[in-house]
């Protein structure tokens, strides 16, 4: 225990191995001369959610800058080849006994970038549901097997700030029929369905992204790593809003 909590943990910190398992045999599974491979990122259905009837296109700029760039560079690049391809082939030994080389893993580390191309709908915008968000290739034919490897990397950093942008969307909307029914103008629509999510949320992480989603649509907040987070990745400023405030315990 002692040599566990004097040791500095980081337990995603490889980069070669952000994916669901069955994806590490995917490589040598593909039909033999492969160069190039096209995928799509598509919200499929809103069966949970029949209210939401457009999903925002949300999360890809601050994705791309965190992960694909940055993460990839101060944990993958900017190593040893030897450590990260000893990393790799060590998990493998471990969990399935047998021998990788992980060739193709130095191949990536020499060539010093990931070689793909994304193209997405404007963030902001919104679409329908089963019209694809975004497309993933690969733009050099000796890592076609990176196109789809990346899948659970993008699934799990973009479906909660998607979802959440599309639901607050749903929100305003919904908001904005009733303040033309009922009011003299929509002047405090902007701050109507304040965001206060933050203590519930799964992971600081979690309440970044999805607080970020729901200010597609809204400008207050309780969850000021959203504001960070919109300012870091996007260059916002000035854009959101909040008071100071009490609690039921202060007297």
């Amino acid at each position: 225990m002692d040599s566990i909590l004097g040791k500095k943990i980081n337990s995603t910190a490889i980069p070669s191995l952000l994916c669901d398992f069955y994806k590490t045999s995917h490589r040598i599974q593909y039909p033999e001369g492969s160069q190039f491979l096209y995928s799509t990122f598509t919200p499929r259905s809103n069966i949970y959610a029949p209210f939401v009837t457009r999903v925002v296109s949300f999360g890809f700029q601050a994705f791309i800058l965190k992960y694909l760039i940055h993460y990839f560079n101060d944990n993958f690049f900017s190593r040893s080849q030897h450590d990260v391809v000893s990393e790799y082939t060590q998990f493998i030994s471990d969990t399935l006994n047998i021998e990788d080389s992980g060739e193709h893993i130095a191949q990536l580390h020499q060539l010093g970038y990931l070689p793909i191309r994304i193209k997405a709908i404007p963030e902001g915008k919104s679409v329908a549901v089963k019209v694809p968000l975004m497309t993933i290739e690969n733009t050099h034919s000796s890592f076609f097997w990176l196109t789809n490897y990346l899948e659970t990397l993008i699934n799990v950093s973009l479906w909660q700030p998607i979802t959440s942008a599309s639901i607050a969307f749903a929100y305003r909307k919904a908001l904005a029929e009733f303040s033309e029914q009922t009011c003299d103008d929509n002047s405090h629509l902007p701050f109507q369905a304040h965001d206060f999510s933050m203590r519930g949320m799964s992971s600081l992480e979690s309440a970044e992204s999805s607080g970020a989603g729901h200010l597609t649509s809204f400008l207050g907040t309780d969850t000021i790593p959203a504001i960070s987070f919109v300012t870091a990745y996007y260059g916002s400023q000035h854009l959101i809003g909040n008071i100071y405030s009490g609690h039921q315990n202060i007297r």
